[in-house]
């Protein structure tokens, strides 16, 4: 008997691509959401050092123009933070629509995986069948042959 080839393999391979291109985009998505999480920190960061700095000046003296420019820069880290937190969250929605992709693309691909599974279940009882059919023969041949040797 010829061996085992799923039917539907080729539809199978596609969708494991499709699936690997989903998870690699959910992927980047993530890399992209972590690395603003981590640009957020630095700004963040940023802002309390230049505060830290602006109130040790500020105890010897500052003039109205050194306080303009950092409340500007503070006001600055400020507008590029909430900027960074809108990122975050729009990046959220699309790591949550990514991820209902890859489950989409999860479920085909065990759909198939379980067909085949079937397939190959069918495949293995059908090679019994042929197996004992093969004995049934082998043994009925050999039982002819006696009784015409006997006669």
């Amino acid at each position: 008997m010829k061996k085992f080839q799923f039917s539907l393999g080729r539809i199978k391979g596609y969708r494991e691509q499709i699936l690997d291109r989903e998870k690699n985009s959910l992927a980047f998505i993530h890399a992209q959401r972590v690395s603003l999480e981590d640009e957020k920190e630095s700004a963040r960061a940023e802002l309390r050092r230049s505060s830290a700095e602006f109130s040790e000046r500020a105890k010897v003296g500052v003039s109205i123009m050194q306080m303009n420019v950092f409340k500007s820069y503070q006001h600055s880290l400020g507008i590029r933070i909430k900027d960074i937190d809108e990122a975050i969250i729009e990046l959220s929605d699309r790591i949550e629509r990514q991820l209902e992709r890859v489950v989409a693309a999860t479920k085909d691909v065990n759909s198939l995986e379980k067909l085949e599974e079937r397939q190959l279940e069918d495949y293995r009882a059908e090679l019994i069948k042929d197996d004992e059919r093969f004995i049934a023969e082998y043994v009925n041949n050999i039982a002819v042959r006696k009784n015409y040797k006997a006669i």
